[in-house]
């Protein structure tokens, strides 16, 4: 059954491994070898439909999902051991973003916080976030500027600045690009609403 012990210990560790697309059982093993009878005695059963052949085709699937869990193990533990480093890492350079966002960065020295090459630090933001390194960095100075807008009032440059944008009019675009509205519309709205919410 679904969120089933036998789901969460026994079958998600295969489904849900990065590295588990597909695993061609080839009969090059004695173990691949019986792994096969197991699906053509399941395919028998499910043709034949002899008298309780769904018990039947529930062992042999079983059985058959025992076995595959068995050989990929060592794939699957490598492949627990790599989300950990990723996680490791990601962890590391989010905070470094967060304490020189300000600061003119590069993705150079985003990955040199972690130790990883430009490339290695780009796939890791991909596999964890879904996102690049360049594009988080962006996206999170935007969200303080947006927070700066309106628990502030410093000017919509010196926040530009204070976010590490290179110029304002830059800050401006992305800023519209990421809220749908320019900073200055932003604060304005943010300023209307809070006089009618309080009056």
């Amino acid at each position: 059954m679904s969120g089933s012990v036998f789901e969460q210990k026994y079958i998600s560790p295969v489904t849900s491994s990065r590295d588990l697309p597909f695993y061609l059982i080839r009969p090059d093993t004695y173990q691949k070898i019986r792994m096969i009878e197991k699906l053509l005695k399941t395919v028998e059963l499910a043709e034949n439909e002899p008298f309780g052949y769904e018990f039947e085709i529930r062992t042999e699937f079983c059985r058959l999902r025992y076995m595959l869990l068995k050989e990929t193990e060592e794939l699957r533990v490598h492949t627990i051991q790599k989300s950990t480093v990723d996680m490791d890492r990601i962890k590391i350079m989010m905070q470094y973003i967060y304490d020189h966002y300000m600061e003119k960065l590069t993705l150079t020295d985003i990955a040199l916080s972690a130790n990883i090459s430009n490339r290695e630090c780009t796939r890791c933001f991909q596999r964890c976030i879904k996102t690049t390194p360049v594009n988080y960095l962006k996206e999170y100075r935007i969200r303080t500027a947006a927070e700066m807008l309106l628990t502030t009032d410093n000017s919509i440059i010196n926040i530009s600045e204070n976010c590490g944008f290179s110029s304002a009019s830059y800050f401006g675009k992305a800023f519209l690009a990421a809220m749908g509205c320019t900073p200055r519309d932003y604060r304005r709205s943010h300023m209307v609403s809070s006089l009618l919410g309080n009056s």
